[in-house]
């Protein structure tokens, strides 16, 4: 599908070092600018569902007819992105400095960043600490403002596409699929676009262009930050509509971040951050509290993302509630606040003023000077100050009143128990397992192993959540007791499945697909060897791959799975072992997470079910063309039993690198990994 390595284009200037990889739009590859001698990053335009290319010439055309008008469109809409992105200078954004036609296609190039892509980093450390994934996410948010500024929309926001160098600085890449907007977020360009499962927004997913605002970037950036923190792809929007649940954040994150990532990837648009001066503003924010009608993040209950991959004991671990014996002492009347108390001084100090005032006037009315009007009025003075537990204080003519701030002898009056709900007891949460989240009604405590914790009286839901263990939940009712409850809450070891078995002396997984798949590749002893190399529809190695000793090139096939005379898996494997069709690489891409990763010090892609948390991992083999290795360590391409339905010099294969995997397809000349499946 790609071009190959040593490939010219624009008259000569640029030599194709190496392909990086390939989206629904497109191929990026490193290529040297043989004129300024440095290295580049060249984007071609290829939509691989309607492009084909002439293997031998690298021309490319449309498949059909019919789709020669789409095609062009947007390609138009290509060059006008690549013109778009020339004018754009901003320290945190790919620099565009060259476009050009040729192949029957367009390019444009960019500045090489030197360096990995910010998935390549998770691959190879796992989730990054808070300040350094904030520093990153910072980085980008700039970008993005200044993309937003300027009325545009990135809309593929996500770990590969920000890159960095070795100085920690940040750049945001391939904005293949870029959309402009005007002031009303309506969509007046192309219409096509893609979309990566976990970082695009539900309007994204679903295609309504004329919904996508700046929230709909922000909703990536949070999903990238979600992956940054914890290593673990967020779940697809479409699943979170139906009610799947994203796994917790580590509980170390802070409360600012943590809220930060929940408000962007809320599923309403019109919920999330509205800018990304917004969104900063919460990364920043020392506010706790979120107020949204959604699931918060932290409220999941997947699995530990901050232990990963956390062993299972091989015990049974007993799951019990144990009550400390105590008898619940009656509730004690509760003074009152010492804020009521003094709005009640107050009070009382307006009326005694008043009667006061009152005496006042009745002695100059009738007959001031009196004995008994002045005693009967310091008499009354002195009845309400004792009501208020305030010591009177007399002057030769009029009584005054002096209150004390504190008044250590004075009682409090009798008030009514507060209700049962908000009376506390001291609880005591145990004998969790290392690495467990404990949530009570569905929030969890701040550190694993719990310290000692006060929750209000009355009924509660109880629940231990670990990776590898049973979700053990128990509703129970505490009642005010003087010596603490101690709750033992544990969770018992999951089951572990039967999932790997041998075939004719081979080993396979069943990662719960509708075929098992090899551990290790044809030619190889264990998952890290890269194996032998074959041409499509050849049983054995060679020393060259040219058309000149090919057994099939150009020649029309049917699927080729099972036949001993072309499947070197039923070949040399024998029993049910056989080549995947592309059908079946299709389902381990779409039910599956792929992380570019290092095994024993082999690079490729762990691939990990979905479906049963199974997995396998796949060597980056590289492929041979001529006499030639390629790309070893950094590209693995993996034939199909499937041929190409309209060209005979082409077969499907699985490729992947550390930007990315899909299948594709190309000439059946060139040498590629093969790994079994089996029913």
């Amino acid at each position: 599908m790609h071009l190959p390595i040593g490939t010219l284009l624009n008259g000569g200037k640029y030599r194709i070092i190496r392909y990086i990889s390939s989206g629904g739009f497109g191929c990026t590859y490193e290529a040297w600018n043989i004129e300024m001698e440095c290295n580049v990053a060249i984007k071609e335009f290829y939509m691989k569902d309607f492009c084909n290319r002439d293997s031998s010439s690298g021309h490319v055309t449309v498949a059909t007819q019919s789709k020669v008008e789409l095609v062009n469109r947007v390609r138009r809409k290509f060059t006008e992105e690549a013109q778009a992105l020339f004018r754009m200078n901003h320290p945190n954004i790919v620099r565009v400095t060259d476009k050009f036609e040729e192949n029957g296609t367009a390019y444009y190039v960019m500045d090489y960043v030197e360096g990995n892509s910010l998935a390549g980093l998770l691959a190879e450390r796992g989730p990054l600490p808070e300040d350094e994934a904030i520093g990153y996410i910072r980085q980008a948010a700039s970008a993005l403002d200044y993309v937003h500024n300027r009325n545009r929309l990135h809309l593929d926001v996500k770990p590969a596409n920000i890159m960095v160098d070795s100085a920690s600085h940040a750049v945001l890449i391939d904005f293949g699929v870029s959309k402009q907007y005007d002031e009303v977020a309506h969509e007046n360009t192309s219409t096509l676009m893609g979309s990566t499962p976990g970082y695009a927004p539900p309007e994204q997913m679903s295609h309504s262009v004329g919904r996508f605002t700046p929230a709909t970037d922000i909703y990536a950036l949070g999903a990238t930050l979600y992956k940054l923190l914890t290593g673990i792809t967020p779940v697809d929007a479409s699943l979170r509509s139906s009610g799947e649940e994203l796994d917790p954040l580590p509980q170390t994150i802070s409360a600012s971040v943590r809220h930060a990532v929940e408000a962007s990837m809320r599923m309403n648009k019109n919920k999330r951050p509205q800018s990304i001066k917004e969104f900063l503003g919460l990364v920043e924010s020392e506010e706790t509290e979120i107020a949204s009608d959604e699931t918060n993040l932290s409220m999941g209950t997947g699995q530990n993302a901050a232990n990963g991959n956390a062993a299972v004991e091989e015990n049974e671990i007993e799951v019990e509630v144990v009550e400390t014996p105590s008898v619940a002492p009656e509730p004690a009347p509760r003074p009152q606040p010492e804020e009521n108390q003094k709005k009640n001084k107050f009070l009382w100090i307006i009326i005694l003023l008043a009667v006061i005032c009152g005496a006042a006037v009745g002695f100059m009315l009738f007959g001031g000077g009196s004995d008994i009007k002045k005693d009967s009025a310091k008499d009354t003075a002195q009845q309400i100050a004792q009501q208020i537990h305030a010591p009177i204080k007399e002057t030769k003519d009029t009584p005054t009143i002096q209150t004390d701030k504190k008044d250590t002898t004075a009682q409090p009056q009798p008030v009514a128990p507060i209700p049962v709900a908000e009376q506390t007891t001291q609880l005591k949460i145990k004998g969790a397992p290392n690495g467990a989240y404990v949530y009570v009604d569905g929030n969890y405590f701040d550190e694993t192993p719990l310290k000692d914790a006060t929750i209000s009286i009355g009924r509660h839901t109880i629940k231990v959540v670990k990776e590898g263990y049973e979700s053990y939940e128990k509703t129970h009712t505490f009642t005010s007791q003087t010596a603490p409850i101690n709750l033992t809450l544990t969770a018992k070891p999951k089951p572990q499945p039967q999932n790997k078995g041998i075939i004719n002396g081979h080993e396979y997984v069943d990662l719960g697909l509708s075929v098992k798949w090899a551990t290790c590749n044809v030619g190889a002893s264990k998952p890290e060897e890269y194996g032998n190399y074959y041409a499509w529809g050849e049983t054995s190695t060679k020393s060259n791959y040219s058309s000149d000793n090919s057994v099939t090139y150009g020649k029309n096939f049917s699927d080729i799975g099972g036949n001993p005379t072309y499947d070197v898996a039923r070949k040399q494997w024998g029993s049910t072992w056989r080549l995947p069709t592309k059908a079946e690489f299709d389902e381990l891409l779409s039910n599956c997470t792929w992380t570019w990763t290092t095994q024993n010090g082999i690079k490729g892609c762990k691939v990990t079910s979905k479906k049963n948390g199974n997995s396998i991992f796949l060597p980056a083999a590289g492929w041979r063309n001529g006499s030639s290795l390629l790309n070893q360590g950094t590209f693995g391409g993996y034939w199909s039993s499937t041929p190409h339905e309209s060209y005979s010099g082409s077969a499907f294969y699985l490729d992947f690198s550390s930007g990315g995997h899909s299948t594709s397809w190309g000439s059946r000349l060139n040498g590629r990994s093969v790994r079994p499946v089996c029913k």
